[in-house]
């Protein structure tokens, strides 16, 4: 007997932390769904789409000076460090994002 689980409810939020840190980090997380969504696919593609990198990166599909993040963001704004797209899936909820680095 397979035990009944509520699916989780992704609620947002905010959160501020003073650091002694050369770089400010920011990330942008919307609710994906999970590995069993309607949209899996699509967001899957939007992830190797836009891709990112840090201003070394280089090479690899989904990475490197090629992909949406690096050609738009990187290449555009000198201050930014690092813009990288990402997705974190489980059964019952997902998470999709865009993590970035630059100078304060």
């Amino acid at each position: 007997v397979e035990p009944k689980t509520e699916a989780s409810k992704y609620l947002g939020g905010e959160r501020r932390v003073n650091a002694d840190s050369p770089l400010t980090h920011v990330t942008l997380c919307f609710d994906a769904g999970g590995w069993k969504a309607d949209d899996l696919l699509e967001t899957c593609t939007l992830h190797m789409l836009l891709g990112g990198g840090g201003s070394f990166s280089a090479g690899g599909p989904g990475k490197g000076m090629y992909s949406r993040l690096y050609t738009n963001v990187l290449n555009k704004h000198h201050w930014v460090d690092s813009a990288t797209a990402f997705n974190s899936m489980y059964n019952d909820g997902g998470l999709f994002g865009i993590y970035g680095t630059c100078l304060p």
